[in-house]
């Protein structure tokens, strides 16, 4: 029996035996990886619904999802200060090649200084030097907020040319229709729609 077992053990090795006979499967491509840092309009709230919610038929991370996989850890209030400090260590070791921006509302509402905020936003962008950066704008938001957020859209621009960024800027498309709501300030469903679109093209277009 023993010699029998030994010649069996000779025939596959010298079949390649030792091989396994089922070819493994291809590894499948990796889908890209969005990262999202923001406050409560890059999560996804809509006023109607009055909560946060990152829901793939509202928020705008819906149109970047299709080709690819995204993370937020956008929460309601962050100013840019908060997201550095929060946001960044919980996602750090996220390996993404794109990283969208969405910050500056409540800095504004809190009337935050400007240079500090936009010190925060490249901080957080170094936090992934390899992933293509896109700077968003936050929209409009109220009469009082709107000196502050316009000079912040020009603020955004610069530093993503200077960081060869995609930019898009959501307050400069800001229109009556994305503000739906008589007495909160966030942007209605469309408007998320729209933003989604302008970010999806920024962050995948050659």
């Amino acid at each position: 029996m023993r010699a029998a077992l030994l010649a069996l053990l000779l025939l596959l090795t010298a079949c390649g035996g030792s091989e396994s006979p089922i070819p493994e499967a291809a590894a499948a491509p990796r889908r890209p990886l969005t990262v999202v840092i923001g406050d409560s309009i890059t999560a996804g709230y809509i006023p109607t619904a009055g909560v946060l919610q990152l829901r793939q038929d509202l928020s705008y991370t819906a149109d970047v999802a299709q080709l690819g996989d995204v993370i937020t850890a956008a929460v309601g209030g962050a100013s840019t200060q908060a997201a550095l400090g929060t946001q960044v260590p919980w996602l750090r070791s996220l390996p993404a090649d794109v990283l969208v921006i969405m910050l500056g509302t409540n800095d504004a509402v809190l009337r935050l200084d400007r240079a500090k905020a936009l010190a925060n936003v490249s901080a957080i962008a170094d936090a992934w030097p390899k992933a293509r950066l896109v700077l968003v704008a936050p929209p409009y938001w109220d009469a009082a907020a709107a000196p502050w957020l316009s000079a912040w859209s020009a603020d955004l621009r610069k530093l993503a040319a200077e960081r060869g960024a995609r930019f898009v800027d959501a307050y400069a498309a800001t229109r009556s229709d994305w503000l739906c709501h008589p007495t909160d300030h966030h942007p209605c469903e469309a408007a998320h729609r729209e933003i989604g679109a302008m970010v999806r093209a920024a962050a995948f277009a050659p």
